[in-house]
Parts: structure tokens; sequence; C-alpha cells
């Protein structure tokens, strides 16, 4: 589904809804493991815990862990923070649904260092929250594509799986890839023109 469309030097740029998204959860490589508990969902990563065996385990000294937060109100979001005050009906309808852990042996591999310092801390808990911010925009379908079409009409390009704003991340790739196209066909029609005159 085409959600936007700009025009750039000629070119344009249709932004579409990624229909058939990867998980991040099973087709990437995570740092975290999500270990989530719904009646309705499944969520985040494959776990055999049940939910005391979850809670002893992220209360172990050698696990980091942030809590996961489920809002289910037309769509389901997930967050490291409550919706309590921030979502329509958060009361109602969102609570604690699990964790998202990294072993601190793990995050010393990740990050580097003997000891676990601040530093590494601080990156592993940026780490955790940036792989549930991820999996949220794909439980909402916040997973985006483009095709970028020439002046004729002519695809040159497309890709899918961008995750987020496409504003952001998406539009200046596509912009900086057709600065790219046009300064290659300039430098063409400028080599070729004198040969052909």
């Amino acid at each position: 589904m085409k959600v936007e469309e700009q025009e750039y030097k000629g070119y344009t740029i249709e932004i579409h809804q990624d229909e058939d998204p990867l998980n991040p959860r099973t087709e990437y490589d995570n740092a975290g493991t999500m270990i989530g508990f719904h009646r309705r969902y499944s969520i985040g990563d494959k776990h055999n815990m049940d939910v005391e065996e979850a809670k002893e385990y992220v209360e172990h000294p050698d696990v980091i862990s942030l809590p996961l937060y489920l809002y289910d109100h037309s769509g389901v979001s997930i967050s490291t923070r409550s919706f309590n005050g921030r979502a329509h009906h958060a009361e109602w309808d969102s609570g604690p649904r699990g964790w998202i852990t990294i072993t601190k042996e793990k995050a010393l591999y990740e990050w580097g260092g003997k000891r676990l310092s601040k530093q590494v801390c601080e990156k592993a808990v940026a780490c955790l929250e940036s792989e549930v911010k991820t999996y949220d925009q794909f439980l909402r379908g916040e997973v985006y594509g483009f095709v970028i079409t020439d002046p004729d009409g002519d695809e040159v390009d497309s890709c899918w799986g961008f995750y987020g704003d496409p504003e952001e991340s998406m539009v200046p790739e596509c912009k900086s890839h057709i600065d790219r196209i046009s300064n290659k066909k300039e430098r063409f029609e400028e080599n070729i023109a004198p040969i052909l005159m």
C-alpha cells in the first residue's frame, strides 16, 4: 500500500507499507532475549519458562533486564515503559507482559571490557530499548519500502524492510541515491556528447 509520494530532481520516490515485513525477533541477530507472556499472543522470543521461572531468571545478579509492557487497543504496541498516562484506555488495555534481558557475560562480549562498567551497562540498556522499539514498529506495521522511478517512469531501484519513520531514514537515502544516479548520468553525458558531435 502506497503511503507517500515525492518528486526529486525529476525522479519519483514512492513510499509503501511493507506488507510482508521480517520479524526482527526471528530474522535478525539480537543481543537481548525477549521473554514475553500473553494468553493470546506470542511475544518476543521462543522460551520454555513459566512466569515464576522468568522472574527468578531476571532477578539473577548476572542478568540485566528491562520490563516489557503491552498495549492492546486497536492494535498491539510494546514498550519498556508503562502505557499508563500516555495511551488511551491504558489502565484497562495494557500491563506488564515480560522482560527483555541480556547477561552480563554477553554485554561484556558485545561491548568489551573485563568488568561491567557503567558505560557497558548504559550501552546494554540502550541496545535493549532499541530492540524493543524495532519490535514495536514491526507489531504496529511501521515497516516500509521504497520504489524510485526515473523521469520516463522506469523503475531504477527499490528496497524493503525499513523500520520506523520513513522521513527519517528512507527518504534521505532515496534522495542521496538519486543524487548519485544524476551525477553519473551527467558525467556520462559530458563525456559522450563530444564523441557524438
